[in-house]
Parts: structure tokens; C-alpha cells; sequence
């Protein structure tokens, strides 16, 4: 969404509608760590191998609903899921804000095996690939 102003240029505001609460805590461009990107998606960030296409309207990272309490990490791919500690590094240059809300969403067996997750949570210090339930 773009405010636009007369006889000028119009300016971002979002990328999401309607804004989430964590809108501007995440970045606007792709974040390259390692052999790894982070690109913006519309549930947050979804991160892929460098040197691969940024997820397309048929990925599974374009179909994660968006939540306008936690941003979301997606993980998969086509091959096999990257490293979770190239992952916990994408997490860490997160705001603090932001690495405790985040919830990842693995979307292919590889990342959701209780391998994957057990060496991402040795590797970033979580022990839960979850935030804990908002109280009501």
C-alpha cells in the first residue's frame, strides 16, 4: 500500500494488508545470510537456498496465511530443508521483537521431522520451533 501525494512520488507504508502489529520489524527486501536468502512473504519471511528464484504465487510459502499477531518463518523447499543452524542464524539478525513471536512453519516432511527441528532448537537455544499461545 503506497500514500501517495499530489504532484509527487508515493510512498511505501506496507506491504500487507491489513498491516500486522510486526510489519515494519521485518525487512522490506531480501536478507542474504550465508547460502541462505530470507524474502519477504506475505505471512512474513520464507527462506530459500541463494542462487534459487524467490517463492512464486504457486510455493508454499505464497499460500501460509498471514497472522496479524506473529510473523512467520517458512521452511522447505523443493530439495532438502537448509541447515537449521543457517536458519538460526537468519533468526538471530532478527529484532529481539521479532525472534520472540516468530513461528516457524516448516512446509515439507524434512523440516517438520522431529530431526530438523531437534538440531534447529540445539543450534539456536530454543526449545520450542513455537511462540508461546497470546493470553487472552
Amino acid at each position: 500500500m503506497a500514500a501517495v501525494r499530489p504532484a509527487g512520488a508515493g510512498d511505501l507504508v506496507t506491504t500487507r494488508f491489513p498491516m500486522p502489529s510486526w510489519e515494519y520489524l521485518l525487512p522490506y527486501a531480501p536478507v542474504q545470510v550465508a547460502d541462505l536468502v530470507a524474502d519477504p512473504v506475505p505471512a512474513g519471511l520464507s527462506v530459500r537456498p541463494a542462487g534459487t528464484a524467490p517463492s512464486g504465487p504457486s510455493d508454499a510459502a505464497s499460500h501460509v496465511p498471514m497472522s496479524g499477531a506473529v510473523p512467520k518463518l517458512i521452511v522447505g523447499g523443493a530439495d532438502a530443508p537448509p541447515h537449521p543452524a543457517a536458519v538460526a542464524e537468519i533468526i538471530m539478525r532478527l529484532p529481539l521483537q521479532v525472534r520472540t513471536q516468530l513461528l516457524l512453519v516448516p512446509t515439507t516432511v524434512a523440516a517438520a521431522g522431529h530431526e530438523w527441528i531437534g538440531n534447529w532448537s540445539d543450534t539456536s537455544g530454543t526449545r520450542s520451533p513455537c511462540p508461546p499461545a497470546p493470553s487472552s
